[in-house]
């Protein structure tokens, strides 16, 4: 299987030094799982966004004289990236975002994936949908955190995975969602029963990926559940909420 890793994982400051978000806390466990399967040779493709020139799209597929092209006409990095994103089996988006819009440069992102659209990407039917005969080209994954309490500040990126994968015709694997992510990492660090039941179901996840099968939903609870009321977030972590 061949996986694409698209990370966008913004640096915060603290205490007069730039700090990245800790979504590794997450994602490494995770990975370690897919990439170390006696089942599956795994190859997993690094595309750093945050380390990335990409232009905002000039919208060049609105031109009626437009001819669709495998590269883009900008000269930025998003050429390097179409080979690898059409020969993944999965994508898969680890975004960290403290804001309900999508950060500019993921967005620049989507908004550039024009030239994905072939027949074997989008195949339509006479009445515009998503032929049910067509078997997916293949997966797509979510892993979201923010500081933020609220799980409304991934609504927005929710929606982008779900078109996103009508567009490419590919499978929704699952999206793990994490807010209030400072006091998930804390509960983790001082609940040893809580984190090997996290370490448990990521690994869970990661199989079902691996063998192509569906994910029961029970295996998100508690990677999404919340882990603290509100206020006492607030109270705790105020620091953490004054600098992003």
């Amino acid at each position: 299987m061949k996986i694409s890793l698209i990370t966008y994982v913004p640096k915060i400051s603290k205490n007069g030094t730039q700090e990245f978000h800790s979504i590794k806390y997450i994602l490494d466990p995770f990975l370690k799982s897919l990439t170390q399967s006696s089942t599956e040779n795994v190859e997993v493709e690094v595309i750093n966004l945050d380390q990335m020139l990409i232009n905002e799209c000039l919208g060049c597929s609105e031109d009626l004289f437009f001819t669709p092209q495998d590269t883009c006409r900008q000269k930025d990095d998003m050429n390097s990236v179409y080979p690898i994103l059409r020969d993944s089996d999965l994508w898969f988006f680890a975004i960290s975002s403290n804001l309900p819009t999508l950060p500019t440069k993921l967005l620049n992102f989507l908004d550039r994936l024009e030239p994905l659209f072939t027949e074997d990407f989008l195949e339509m039917n006479g009445n515009g949908k998503s032929s049910s005969k067509k078997k997916f080209t293949g997966g797509i994954f979510l892993l979201g955190t923010s500081f933020l309490w609220d799980r409304s500040v991934f609504d927005e990126l929710t929606f982008q995975m779900q078109s996103l994968a009508v567009l490419f015709n590919r499978e929704l694997k699952g999206q793990i969602l994490r807010p209030h992510y400072s006091a998930f990492i804390e509960h983790c660090e001082n609940d040893s029963t809580f984190k090997e039941q996290i370490l448990k179901d990521i690994n869970y996840i990661s199989n079902s990926i691996l063998n192509s099968e569906k994910i029961d939903d029970s295996h998100f609870q508690s990677l999404n559940a919340p882990i603290i009321t509100r206020d006492e977030y607030i109270r705790k972590f105020s620091e953490v909420l004054s600098i992003i």
